[in-house]
């Protein structure tokens, strides 16, 4: 009987900490310190290329390895409500950063803009591009660290509205092998060729 009551005490803690989440995650992106250095050259690269283009940014999301390291534990309080392609992704990940700028609507991208030469400069590299309209493009770019395993992973969406910048760092080799361990044919191939 005492084993059961302490059972029902774990899960109302386990509840009452999961349901802060939220809001811990709010506090640990406003405290995040990383620079934005590589979406902010990425928004001015392609408001360069449109005469007269402003984006304007709207949103800022960082998770450093101390807000993920915190993410995680509470993942752990989780228990088996999470599953272990998710937890395997929240492994591999040790930072994020999410960046939202406005296209100012005298912005004209309908010839696709070039990716900043910085991004190559510094490792990155063009694995997938798509255009589907005009001013409406993706891109994702990988880099690779010293011992060849995919250490970045930049994603790259623009439209008529929003330039979204994500950028996840860590074992990425290991975060796409969890979140396609449904389907693994969906990146075979994605590091081996070009964009």
């Amino acid at each position: 009987m005492e084993m059961h009551q302490y059972g029902i005490a774990v899960d109302r803690y386990r509840r009452r900490v999961l349901s802060f989440v939220p809001l811990l995650i709010a506090v640990m992106a406003a405290a995040g310190c990383a620079t934005a250095r590589t979406s902010s050259q990425v928004a001015d690269n392609f408001a360069a290329s449109a005469p007269g283009c402003a984006l304007e940014r709207e949103s800022r999301l960082v998770l450093g390895r101390a807000s993920m390291a915190i993410v995680r534990g509470l993942a752990g309080l989780a228990g088996d409500d999470l599953d272990e392609e998710t937890r395997e992704i929240l492994r591999g990940v040790r930072r994020v950063e999410v960046v939202t700028y406005r296209v100012a609507p005298e912005c004209d991208f309908r010839d696709t803009p070039a990716l900043p030469s910085r991004l190559t400069d510094q490792g990155w590299r063009a694995v997938v591009f798509t255009a589907e309209g005009a001013g409406e493009s993706s891109w994702v770019l990988t880099r690779q660290s010293p011992d060849g395993t995919t250490s970045g992973m930049l994603v790259i969406v623009l439209d008529h509205h929003e330039l979204e910048v994500v950028r996840l760092d860590g074992d990425i080799d290991r975060v796409l092998i969890a979140a396609t361990a449904d389907d693994p044919a969906t990146v075979r191939g994605l590091f081996d060729g070009d964009a």
